[in-house]
């Protein structure tokens, strides 16, 4: 649905994007970090060009995704995480979770978890 909704702007506006300029920025971006977490909302493409970002230093060191995709049809947003662990993509299978579950429903509830924990 973003492609739509920047296509829509595109026919009113001037829009310049570079998907190679994004992607080298985020990997600019893994190698200026100490540490990088990441919280995966589905999976596919996205999920994938962050994973393979953070290759380049090693892996993330923490990783949640929220997918109702299973692992079972071999997509990539069903994959769990752990089989991240052995291309690269994340450091250690302690630091990271799988949750199979509605994301409009589950994210909002681990934030405000969260947030509770932190004392804000």
């Amino acid at each position: 649905m973003l492609g739509l909704n920047l296509w829509t702007y595109s026919r009113l506006h001037t829009l310049f994007i570079n998907p190679f300029k994004d992607f080298s920025k985020l990997v600019d971006m893994t190698y200026e970090s100490k540490k990088v977490g990441v919280i995966i909302l589905g999976g596919g493409m996205p999920k994938h060009h962050v994973l393979i970002a953070n290759s380049y230093r090693g892996g993330v060191d923490a990783a949640i995704q929220i997918t109702l995709d299973r692992p079972e049809g071999g997509g990539a947003s069903g994959a769990p995480l752990e089989e991240a662990i052995s291309w690269g993509k994340i450091k250690r299978a302690n630091k990271l979770a799988t949750i199979i579950g509605d994301a409009t429903v589950i994210f909002p509830l681990l934030t405000l978890a969260a947030l509770e924990r932190s004392g804000r």
